[in-house]
């Protein structure tokens, strides 16, 4: 497959759901798209053994590359068990790209018990995003809590971005939650939606309560 994609000029979206790829079969697919000048969306998602240190490294290579840095549009890599820390690592391959579109829901981004880190990990990544294309962010199902809401912030406010839409259902939010993202849509002048729902400690019980709304 890495070697017809590296040749094939009229594929623009690969779809690599599901496919139990390991790091080894990643690491071949990436060969190929290497070489590849047509393809405009990348997705991943529904592989949760394939984001390992290394394959996020490769990843970040080839989203630096000039075709794939100018021309892709969509990276999908949801449900692939990205967490905080392995973001970080992502960070340097989105930046300055012209992805439009960025899926990252159903990972661990919030999920690790030490909520410092967490914190720490996702504000370096929200300050220091330079996506001046991206305009939907998802990170539905992240337990991204508390910490999560305090780097998203750093999204909320930056001028320079222009994210339109943001997904954020079901990541553990409560009222504390709400008056965080509140302090950061205060001069928020790009953003059209904003969807929290589904929040609090499981989908049956939503911790948000009148006083957060």
């Amino acid at each position: 497959m890495g070697e017809i994609l590296a040749t094939n000029t009229h594929i623009i979206e690969f779809y690599a759901e599901n496919c139990q790829l390991s790091d080894d079969n990643f690491d071949a697919l990436m060969t190929g798209l290497q070489s590849n000048r047509s393809i405009r969306t990348l997705n991943f998602q529904n592989n949760p053994d394939v984001i390992t240190s290394a394959s996020i490294s490769r990843l970040s290579i080839h989203l630096q590359t000039r075709y794939c840095k100018n021309n892709l549009v969509v990276l999908a890599l949801c449900r692939t068990n990205l967490d905080d820390k392995v973001l970080r690592t992502l960070l340097s391959g989105l930046n300055d790209t012209r992805i439009r579109q960025l899926f990252l829901n159903n990972n661990l981004l919030g999920a690790n018990t030490d909520r410092l880190r967490v914190k720490e990990n996702l504000s370096y990544c929200f300050h220091r995003i330079n996506m001046p294309d991206l305009e939907e962010l998802y990170l539905v199902e992240n337990e991204l809590g508390r910490e999560g809401c305090e780097a998203i912030q750093y999204l909320l406010r930056n001028d320079n971005t222009r994210l339109k839409h943001l997904s954020l259902f079901r990541n553990r939010f409560d009222d504390s939650c709400c008056r965080i993202l509140a302090e950061g849509l205060k001069d928020n002048n790009h953003l059209d939606t904003i969807y929290i729902g589904s929040n609090g400690s499981s989908e049956s019980l939503d911790s948000i309560t009148s006083k957060g709304w």
